[in-house]
C-alpha cells in the first residue's frame, strides 16, 4: 500500500442529483450576488433556461455569456472574461458539457476585477500555473449536460493551446466545483454518438482509476461499480435514447468514475488521446477509449486486483470486444475512421507522452511501445 494513500477529500463538491424545477430552485438560492451563468450558445433555447434564470435573477445580478468552445483555449478564456469587463462576480454557475465547465474553471483561474490578461498572458498563466499564488477563486457551481467528462468532481480543467498544439491544465484544489447538480433529463437532448463518446469518456476515466498507479481499494471499489453500470446500460441506452431509468444510470456511473478519477487522474490512454483530438478532431471520449482495449492487455498482471476488473468485461468477450460491439452502429473504434493513416504515427508519438498521465500508468511505456499500440488500433 505504500504510495497509494489518499490524502485529499474524496469529494469537496456537494452533489445532488434533482429534476430542472429542481435545478431552479437550488441555483435561485445560491449564496452570491452577483453570478455568472455560463452556457453554450444553443442551451438557453434547448433547455427552456429563460424561467430559471428569471427566478436566479429575483435574488442575484446574474449575468448570461454563452460561449461555443469545444475544447477551452486560452482565446476562449479571455473572450469569456471580456464579456462582464468590469463587472464584479462571487460565483458561477457551469451549465453544459465538459468544456463549458473546463472554460468555467479557466475563468475563475484568471478572474481580475480590475483588469483582464491578455491572451498571450494567460498561456504564460496556464504554462507556469501563476494563478495558482491566487489568494482566491470564483466558486463553481457544475451543471454538467452530459454523462461522462467528471469535471464536475475534479480540480483541473483541459485548456488547449492550438497554435502550439499542446495540451494543458488549470489544476488547483479551489477550482474543484463547490457543488455538482446532476439532472439527467438534460441529457434527454443528446445525439446517440455524443451519448457514446461520453459514455467511453466516462469508462475510460473508472478503468484508468482502477488501474493507476495511485489506485487503492476505495479507488477500485468506486471504478468498478461504474464500469458495470456503464457496460450494462450504455449499448441499451444508445436503443432507448429517451429511457430515463438508463440515463439516470449512466449520470450515476459518471459521477462514480469522476469520484475514482479525481483521486487518481488518467493514464496512458487519455496520455494517447490528446493528440488524436488536438490533429484529427477525435471526439475525446472516442480518443481516450480507443486504446483502452490494447493498453489493458499490456497492464494486466501489473495492478491490484486486476482479474477483478477483467472478470466484468468476460461476459461480453473482453475489454475490446465490449468495445467494438458497442461502437459497431456508428464506426469501427479505429483510426482509419478518423482519417488517421499509418504515416501520422510518429508525429502521433511526438505528442503523447504527457506528464502525469503516462507516467501514471503501471506499466512505462517507451515511445516504441506507444507506436506499437497505435499500429494495433490503426
Amino acid at each position: 500500500m505504500a504510495g497509494q494513500a489518499l490524502f485529499d477529500p474524496l469529494c469537496a463538491a456537494a452533489v445532488a442529483f434533482m429534476n430542472k424545477e429542481e435545478l431552479k430552485d437550488r441555483l435561485s438560492a445560491l449564496p452570491c450576488s452577483r453570478i455568472l451563468f455560463l452556457a453554450s450558445p444553443s442551451a438557453l433555447e434547448r433547455w427552456r433556461l429563460a424561467p430559471l434564470i428569471e427566478a436566479m435573477r429575483e435574488r442575484a445580478v446574474v449575468n448570461v455569456v454563452t460561449a461555443s468552445a469545444n475544447n477551452p483555449t486560452p482565446k476562449d478564456i479571455r473572450e469569456a472574461l471580456l464579456k462582464f469587463a468590469g463587472e464584479p462576480i462571487d460565483g458561477i454557475a457551469a451549465l453544459g458539457g465538459g468544456s463549458i465547465i473546463d472554460l468555467a474553471k479557466g475563468v475563475s483561474a484568471f478572474y481580475d476585477p480590475e483588469s483582464i490578461p491578455d491572451e498571450a498572458q494567460i498561456v504564460e498563466g496556464v504554462r507556469r500555473h501563476s494563478y495558482r499564488l491566487r489568494d482566491s477563486f470564483l466558486p463553481i457551481v457544475a451543471i454538467p449536460t452530459t454523462a461522462g467528462t467528471g469535471s464536475e468532481l475534479t480540480q483541473w480543467g483541459t485548456i488547449w493551446d492550438l497554435d502550439e498544439k499542446k495540451k494543458y491544465s488549470v489544476d488547483a484544489p479551489m477550482l474543484k466545483p463547490r457543488a455538482a447538480y446532476i439532472v439527467p433529463e438534460l441529457t434527454l437532448t443528446l445525439s446517440p454518438p455524443v451519448t457514446l463518446s461520453t459514455g467511453l469518456d466516462a469508462l475510460s476515466h473508472a478503468v484508468e482509476a482502477y488501474w493507476s498507479k495511485r489506485t487503492s481499494p476505495l479507488v477500485r471499489a468506486l471504478a468498478s461499480q461504474s464500469i458495470g453500470m456503464i457496460l450494462g446500460s450504455l449499448e441499451p441506452l444508445l436503443a432507448r435514447p429517451q429511457d430515463m431509468k438508463l440515463r439516470e444510470k449512466l449520470c450515476c456511473a459518471s459521477v462514480l468514475a469522476g469520484l475514482a478519477f479525481s483521486q487518481t487522474r488518467t493514464t496512458a490512454c487519455h496520455s494517447l488521446s490528446y493528440p488524436l483530438t488536438m490533429f484529427f478532431n477525435v471526439p475525446h471520449g472516442l480518443a481516450a477509449a480507443m486504446t483502452l482495449g490494447a493498453v489493458a492487455r499490456r497492464n494486466a498482471g501489473h495492478f491490484p486486483d486486476d482479474a477483478e476488473l477483467f472478470d466484468l468485461f468476460a461476459p461480453y468477450g473482453g475489454v475490446q470486444a465490449w468495445l467494438d460491439g458497442v461502437c459497431a452502429q456508428f464506426r469501427p473504434l479505429r483510426l482509419s475512421s478518423f482519417g488517421v493513416k499509418a504515416d501520422a504515427l510518429e508525429m502521433l508519438c511526438d505528442h503523447a507522452f504527457t506528464a502525469g498521465r503516462m507516467d501514471n500508468n503501471p506499466v512505462a511505456f517507451s515511445r516504441d511501445d506507444a507506436l506499437a499500440i497505435l499500429r494495433e488500433v490503426l
